[in-house]
């Protein structure tokens, strides 16, 4: 489909070769001679990019720009002139005009002017559909099952307001995505929706993250740099993993919560921001409290409105959705057309237990999708519902020294954990709500006692 362009000028003899070439390069340019002709074509049709020179017979032509811009802003105009003078293209620049070129015009001047503007323009309808598909499937990923449902009517609910909301629930579960919908449907929506995770950073990362830092504040620190909390004026700052924030950077969250200041790392000037907060966290952050890691004042703070985001054993009826999602989805972009799933599978999908939620579920089929080698996922393509998903009562309960027994539960747990996330400790840290330097120590440690109970086991089968 070809651009449309208007052409305002009174001069035949400059408009008609101007038509043709502009035609060559993909437009469909218009022509009116009188800035009353040009208004009035607004109203049968507007223009994606308007051509507009100075001296009109009925007045100047700077005098059409405001009537554009309130027509439309995201209409291009280049100023035609042979009038050059700088003043004028100035305020042509100020009233809102991209370019301003003189006559008699240069034709590869010309064409580059208006391939810059076809390109801004293809980007800037890029990101609207991105925009528009990452809301799509943003109402996808939230689910449709009644018990999501009831969580997103109290999410609607707290996005007109602006108290601290704090989102609790099992890790996978999608905190982000439910912070991003409030988000989007508060009147912050058009300001910056800002993400920072409290776990696995030092106390001094972590507050130069929040509150940015001044020059020289630490070694390394060459430039002043903005912390997230100034990124995000306006809008939202989610604060992911709040439980982990060590003590005294929860000291400054809670001033800043209270009086909308901060003060950036190594600087004495306070600073200001006006910011909507959204909490998440996996953990109790009530026995947190009783154990002295997470502030009283700061938990009842953030707990003006919390929210409980269900795990996904508890709404089974969106599994299905989120299956069909994310096929059509990693299919796509593994270049797969006509992926399926067989309906056992997939019924096998529906009854599993996903400990990871929907993180494990989207996880699943990513992996299931680029290895699977034929154009229908099996459940062979799903090795984990092979696994028994629960011990047996009997091997359980089997009488054994209680310190055996309790590493041999965390052995199993943490193998299975590590199984699910294709031995991921990361993911598999977050899954068991532990650091992933902890993970890595308990793997290192539980590698002796069981070595241990092995020999005790091959020396009492050679006795026997």
């Amino acid at each position: 489909m070809k651009i449309s362009l208007l052409i305002v000028d009174d001069d035949p003899a400059f408009t008609d070769p101007l038509c043709q070439f502009i035609h060559r390069l993909g437009f469909e340019p218009r022509v009116v001679r009188t800035l009353r002709q040009a208004k009035e074509s607004f109203s049968r049709q507007l223009p994606a990019v308007v051509l507009l020179d100075l001296q009109l017979p009925d007045g100047n032509g700077l005098s059409l720009i405001p009537f554009i811009r309130e027509k439309d802003p995201s209409i291009s105009i280049v100023i035609l002139s042979g009038h050059g003078s700088i003043r004028a293209a100035v305020e042509a620049m100020k009233l809102g005009a991209e370019d301003f070129i003189t006559k008699p015009v240069d034709p590869d001047h010309l064409k580059v002017v208006l391939k810059r503007i076809v390109e801004r323009r293809q980007l800037s309808d890029r990101v609207v559909l991105l925009e528009m598909e990452k809301a799509a499937d943003q109402e996808i990923l939230l689910g449709k099952s009644p018990r999501m449902q009831q969580v997103l009517e109290t999410c609607r609910i707290a996005a007109r307001s602006t108290a601290p909301i704090l989102l609790l629930g099992e890790t996978g579960t999608g905190k982000q995505v439910l912070a991003r919908y409030i988000h989007g449907l508060s009147p912050r929506s058009k300001r910056p929706f800002v993400y920072i995770n409290c776990a696995g950073l030092s106390e001094e990362l972590l507050e130069s993250d929040l509150f940015g830092h001044e020059r020289g504040a630490f070694t390394g620190a060459y430039r002043l740099k903005k912390g997230r909390a100034e990124l995000a004026n306006g809008g939202t700052l989610f604060l992911d993993e709040i439980a982990e924030m060590p003590p005294p950077v929860q000291a400054k969250v809670l001033h800043f919560l209270e009086y909308g200041e901060f003060t950036r790392l190594g600087g004495t000037a306070p600073q200001r921001a006006d910011v909507r907060i959204i909490c998440a966290t996996n953990r109790n952050l009530k026995e947190r409290v009783e154990q002295g890691t997470f502030r009283e004042d700061l938990y009842y703070r953030i707990h003006v409105l919390p929210i409980e985001v269900p795990p996904l054993r508890e709404r089974r009826e969106d599994i299905e959705l989120f299956i069909d999602f994310f096929l059509e989805k990693f299919a796509r972009e593994a270049s797969r057309p006509g992926l399926s799933i067989d309906p056992a599978a997939r019924q096998s999908l529906v009854n599993y237990s996903w400990p990871g939620n929907i993180r494990e579920l989207r996880n699943a089929i990513e992996r299931a999708v680029l290895l699977a080698k034929g154009n229908v996922l099996r459940e062979t393509d799903f090795p984990f519902l092979a696994a028994k998903e629960e011990p047996q009562e009997a091997e359980l309960l089997r009488p054994r020294p209680l310190r055996r027994a309790l590493s041999e539960f965390k052995r199993e747990l943490i193998r299975r954990t590590l199984s699910q996330t294709g031995g991921n400790q990361t993911r598999a840290a977050r899954i068991l709500g532990i650091q992933r330097t902890y993970l890595n120590k308990l793997v290192s440690e539980l590698k002796e006692p069981f070595e241990e109970h092995q020999k005790f086991q091959d020396e009492r089968a050679v006795s026997q």
